[in-house]
């Protein structure tokens, strides 16, 4: 059926029409409830019988909705009406691929970008459990957003969500007769034969094998292909042509029609390709991963070509420093490898083009040097996308990056230099240095660190609140390695192996504060799990040539240590005088080999730390409040909008206020326990805070008048890990998140009222899984919390306080929700830091909550709070970190020459 402009269909008016395909037509329409335009796609009349058509629309709707992606088409609304069933989706301003690629074929930078997009949609839908299955250029859609993919009406959920088997659709049905396999070839998927489009068909779904994933991958493929040579990988006269060319002949290579396409991307094309599913890429996360760096190295060789084209003489020069830089390097380090030298020499090793290095925060990855100090490894990436680990050759000019490392943090190496050890996907894994096969060791939530020492044992950090373990390289089962004494120290944390490869130094501190004089760095061994006091510091510490470095203020220094007793002896010499210090995980940037070579990034007194800045919606400085703080974080605006609270502090944080009209700077909290997370009750009369407990590991909840007169009050006073506290929006009751013995974090309340119990609202779905931030709605209707049920932290929001229904916010990971006062949006930072909205609409008992859009990024520190948002919503007061992460590394050769001085 044909729908005339002015048909309604609910609330929504038809306008125009769009187009029409296989599975229907769609429709330019206006939702007259929200004042925006959308797609509807209606399902023809005459097939409105057909059980096998109406099923896969109704299988359409069940796909998509499930999907919330940057590059995905978002499924507002599902209806019928008068026998008309309809889909209502985001309306798409643009072309498709295909109507793109009419014209001619794309520039190697587009093709790249639009191919990287559609390979994380892919990967989101996969993790959904949805497979397209019918991926081609018209099912693409060029936005000024980026790349869109649509018609998921031949999508369908794997095996694995159905819950029972479906039958293969095979080139053998009736319907496929001689006459259509001789009609001329054409782009339309065929009505009542194979669910998908000829051209772009995995060989195993024209065979009758379902599909999966890797089915997707090859019509990927096929579409890098098409975009980069600007012709069909598949083609023939008919569609039995067609169908031959897929099943038994190879395309044509893209090199050999464009000898400028790197060879990189002909490998991955050709692999996506691969005729046998267990040949090609297994995830599309695996494809977009490749095309970035692809991407990146393409971009570098396209500037360098540039310049040369520019300037000859400017090459020459540049091949000359070239020469003079790699002679310096395998001067110091045959000189290092040597050790008799003298003096020691210094090199500055920049980071790889546009990937800064990631050498701070809890998913970073200090510079390690290998144990015969010949390479090193570290982590850098994008900045809005995932960090992999990289290993340079000393000597060499370049770094390469460890393909299948994505967000790989704290590397660390064997013994004998060959493998490195690192943590991704809440694994503790092992990688050859040269690049190969990762095996996964071992669980590690969310680790500070490992070691590795001999008889293949590695000593690591499974979760940053708990203590060390031990395990063999090749697998088992993890036992521990220290005993962390609860009434001292809330963590142990970056482990180093001794030259005997049986002992071990560890730093062992309290988030809360704790006593000082007992957080350092301790001396165990992998028989002897109780540790000892060797210093007292505030931050890991390595051995090497005799002596202990560790960080005194903010120097780096070297002490003399007999690493069989772990004794000191003699007095702390200054190595480096400002060494680079992350403060929220306790470590400094520096590491050692065992022949003499010492890497570090320096610090910056007069950059370092954080700002508050004022951002708008589209990421513009718009200015700052008060100084720079060497540690602030949790910063939070009150209620009228006048004063921002914040802690601020080192190791023993205060909480503070600043008066954002006047710029004043006001104290609150004075006593020696450390306080952070302050949030303002509903009239800003008092501030609520955690606060530390010495010696104990644990917090209570207290409230201050929010001018610092008076006395703290306990309003929780039982000494429990509790998180994030807040008023309730009547001010009646108090709420936080909360770990109560063995049970996952769980989000709870508390009534002011006098003899009240605490009673918990919302408990994660499963005793495998944690709650973290929560944060309830203005209006007190809604509770929007952070969840790792998914397999990583995604935004929620449930009815509060009776927790009935869930709507999932994010997919690309979320921390720190913050409401807008109104209560019509939520925002969020990603992992990344990158900052997102959705806006969030009540209807009765029900939410709608939009496709999150990406606002702006800016780097926040790695613990805390990092940012709050104004009443009006349209500003953000970010705690912006002053970052050092483009600085370069520091090589020393023969760096204990230095201590003579």
């Amino acid at each position: 059926m044909t729908l005339a402009t002015g048909t309604k269909l609910g609330p929504y008016e038809i306008q125009s029409p769009l187009g029409a395909g296989g599975m229907g037509e769609v429709y330019r329409a206006r939702d007259s409830r929200l004042e925006r335009i959308v797609a509807i796609k209606v399902l023809p009349s005459h097939l409105s019988n057909s059980p096998d058509l109406k099923q896969r629309f109704e299988r359409e709707a069940k796909a998509i909705s499930s999907l919330q992606h940057l590059h995905i088409c978002t499924l507002h609304d599902v209806g019928s009406q008068d026998g008309v069933d309809f889909l209502v989706m985001e309306y798409l301003e643009g072309q498709t691929l295909a109507d793109r690629l009419a014209k001619s074929r794309l520039p190697l930078d587009q093709a790249l970008k639009i191919g990287i997009e559609i390979a994380q949609a892919l990967e989101s839908a996969h993790r959904h459990g949805i497979v397209h299955r019918d991926l081609k250029p018209g099912n693409i859609m060029l936005t000024k957003s980026g790349a869109k993919l649509m018609d998921f009406g031949l999508a369908k959920p794997t095996m694995a969500t159905m819950g029972s088997s479906v039958g293969p659709l095979t080139p053998s049905t009736p319907t496929m007769n001689l006459a259509s396999l001789t009609s001329v070839s054409s782009p339309l998927t065929q009505k009542g034969s194979i669910v998908g489009t000829y051209q772009y068909l995995a060989p195993e779904v024209l065979q009758g094998v379902e599909a999966d994933a890797r089915s997707d991958i090859f019509g990927l493929g096929c579409v890098l292909y098409e975009m980069v040579a600007g012709q069909r990988a598949f083609d023939g006269k008919s569609q039995l042509g067609v169908l031959t060319a897929i099943l038994e002949k190879e395309p044509q290579p893209v090199s050999s029609i464009d000898p400028e396409v790197p060879g990189r991307l002909d490998q991955l094309i050709g692999a996506c390709l691969a005729k046998d599913p267990a040949e090609r890429f297994q995830s599309a996360q695996d494809v977009s991963m490749e095309l970035r760096w692809i991407a990146a190295s393409s971009a570098s060789v396209g500037k360098k070509e540039e310049g040369l084209k520019k300037s000859w003489v400017l090459y020459g020069a540049v091949a000359c420093l070239l020469l003079i830089v790699l002679a310096a390097l395998a001067g110091y380090w045959w000189s290092a490898r040597r050790n008799t030298a003298t003096a020691s020499f210094h090199a500055e090793i920049p980071p790889p083009e546009k990937y800064p290095f990631a050498a701070t925060g809890d998913f970073g990855g200090m510079p390690v040097l290998s144990p015969q100090g010949d390479k090193i490894a570290f982590v850098a990436g994008p900045v809005n996308a995932h960090q992999m680990l990289w290993v340079r050759v000393l000597g060499s000019d370049s770094a390469q990056p460890l393909e299948g490392t994505d967000g790989g943090a704290h590397p660390f190496w064997s013994p004998d230099g060959r493998y490195i050890g690192f943590f991704a996907n809440k694994k503790l894994n092992t990688i050859p240095a040269a690049g190969g096969q990762i095996s996964a060791v071992a669980d590690a939530i969310n680790s500070r660190g490992g070691t590795w020492g001999a008889d293949n044992i590695i000593v690591f950090s499974a979760d940053f609140r708990n203590n060390l373990l031990k395990i063999n390289a090749q697998g088992g089962t993890a036992s521990p390695a220290t005993v962390l004494d609860t009434t001292k120290h809330t963590t142990h944390r970056w482990p180093w192996f001794l030259p005997d490869g049986k002992h071990f130094l560890y730093l062992a501190t309290n988030h809360l504060g704790g006593n000082r004089q007992e957080n350092g760095i301790y001396f165990a061994s992998v028989d002897n799990p109780q540790g000892r006091l060797v210093v007292a510091t505030d931050s890991g510490g390595e051995y090497s040539s005799g002596y202990l470095l560790y960080r005194l203020n903010n120097a780096l220094v070297a002490q003399p240590f007999d690493p069989e007793s772990g004794r000191l002896s003699g007095s702390p010499t200054p190595v480096v005088i400002n060494i680079r210090f992350d403060s929220g995980v306790w470590r400094s940037i520096f590491a050692v080999s065992q022949n003499g070579v010492l890497v570090y990034q320096a610090g910056n007194s007069a950059t370092s730390g954080t700002q508050l800045t004022w951002f708008d919606r589209s990421g513009k400085v718009l200015g700052q409040v008060g100084e720079r703080e060497s540690l602030m974080y949790d910063p939070h605006i009150s209620p009228d909008g006048k004063r921002v609270a914040f802690a601020a502090g080192n190791p023993f944080p205060s909480i503070w206020t600043i008066d954002l009209q006047r710029g004043g700077k006001t104290r609150i909290t004075f006593d020696p326990d450390a306080a952070s997370l302050p949030s303002w009750s509903p009239d800003g009369q008092r501030i609520l805070f955690l606060s530390g407990v010495p010696n104990g590991g644990f917090t209570v909840i207290r409230s201050k008048n929010a001018d610092g007169s008076g006395e703290e009050e306990v309003l929780e006073g039982t000494p429990r890990p509790y998180f994030y506290p807040a008023w309730t929006p009547d001010g009646k009751s108090i709420a936080y998140v909360k770990t109560d013995g063995e049970q996952p974090r769980s989000f709870w309340r508390q009534s002011l009222a006098p003899t009240s119990q605490p009673e918990i609202i919302l408990r994660p779905p499963s005793a495998q899984t944690n709650l973290y931030q929560a944060t309830i709605s203005p209006d007190g209707r809604w509770v929007a919390y952070v969840s790792d049920e998914s397999g990583q932290n995604d935004l929620y929001i449930t009815s509060y306080p009776d927790a009935k229904g869930k709507w999932q916010v994010s997919t690309v990971g979320a921390s720190y929700p913050v409401w807008g006062r109104n209560g019509k949006e939520i925002f969020f930072k990603s992992l990344t830091d990158d900052y997102y909205v959705s806006s969030v609409s009540v209807k009765g008992t029900t939410l709608e909550v939009s496709t999150p859009k990406l606002l702006f990024h800016a780097a926040v520190p790695a613990i805390g709070m990092g940012y709050d948002v104004s009443l009006d919503g349209q500003r953000f007061l970010v705690n912006l970190s002053q970052s050092e992460s483009s600085s370069p590394l520091i090589i020393v050769s023969n760096w204990t020459a230095e201590l003579k001085r």
